[in-house]
């Protein structure tokens, strides 16, 4: 675990976006290290679909409350490499998703896409 369950802290920034697609370079306003949390819901019609996300240094994503992708491992790649991964899915309907993301220095960057196939 990257920071205990136990550990609470106000948020320093909350914002309100159409789209997940962040760069920071060298950290948001002071803060170097940081979590970032992000809750949405989309509507769409039924059909396969493709997430696609590109986060640095490390990134959980969940559907519907059901973890579809794991990358909580940061020594996993190299220093400021931006990994991207796609799930490739089957959906209609209205779904909640959600990404928890943690930085640990340097460049940031944290992206996601829903794309119909």
């Amino acid at each position: 675990s990257l920071f205990s369950p136990l550990e609470r802290k106000a948020p320093f920034k909350l914002d309100t976006t159409s789209q997940l697609d962040y760069a920071w370079w060298g950290g948001i306003t002071g803060h170097k290290q940081f979590i970032t949390m992000a809750d949405g819901r989309v509507e769409v019609p039924g059909g396969d679909y493709e997430i696609r996300v590109t986060w640095d240094d490390a990134v959980r994503v969940y559907l519907d409350n059901e973890l579809i992708m794991d990358e909580w491992s940061p020594g996993k790649y190299s220093f400021d490499q931006s990994p991207h991964r796609a799930v490739r899915l089957k959906l209609g309907g209205e779904h909640r998703f959600r990404v928890e993301h943690v930085e640990l220095g340097g460049f940031a960057v944290l992206a996601l896409e829903l794309k119909a196939l």
